[in-house]
């Protein structure tokens, strides 16, 4: 009962009133003297990488490294590799194989990212041919400190050069 005697939508006024002033904002907070185009967000993260040596993941060049390859062996570090011909213009791709005896999966995770970072800085000075390269090491390798592990694959990419 009170719906019939209460508002309804034709009591409402269709009419919106007028504001006298207009909606007052903050001003941004920036430097004044900062150039007006706007250049987007930064970017976040680091840089993407330079693909200096590329990661094997096909099993036909597992299979043309063990078949074909040469195995080359100092310190606690081996490499079975199969080199490419010199005027190619692939980057080195590298494979890792450290199984369950080297460790647990932080230790082995931990030698293969040594392990890129010293095969990156070589590639970049020119000791990694291209080719296909297959790295591995003795569950000693673990406990070497970084230092040692570098004297070894030094070693190991000076035996490798063609």
């Amino acid at each position: 009962m009170w719906l019939e005697e209460g508002l309804r939508e034709a009591h409402l006024p269709t009419e919106q009133p007028t504001s006298c002033q207009e909606a007052r904002l903050p001003q941004p907070d920036e430097h004044p003297r900062r150039p007006g185009s706007v250049e987007g967000p930064p970017c976040q993260g680091s840089a993407p990488s330079v693909r200096l040596i590329w990661r094997i993941r096909e099993r036909s060049a597992f299979t043309r490294i063990a078949s074909d390859g040469r195995r080359a062996r100092a310190g606690v570090l081996w490499c079975t590799y199969f080199l490419d011909p010199p005027d190619s213009a692939t980057p080195p791709r590298v494979a890792f194989a450290f199984g369950r005896a080297f460790g647990p999966a932080v230790i082995r995770n931990r030698m293969r990212r040594q392990l890129r970072v010293m095969l990156r800085s070589a590639a970049l000075n020119g000791q990694l041919p291209a080719g296909d390269y297959l790295f591995g090491g003795l569950p000693s390798a673990a406990s070497k400190p970084a230092v040692e592990l570098q004297f070894d694959l030094n070693k190991l990419l000076s035996s490798i050069r063609p």
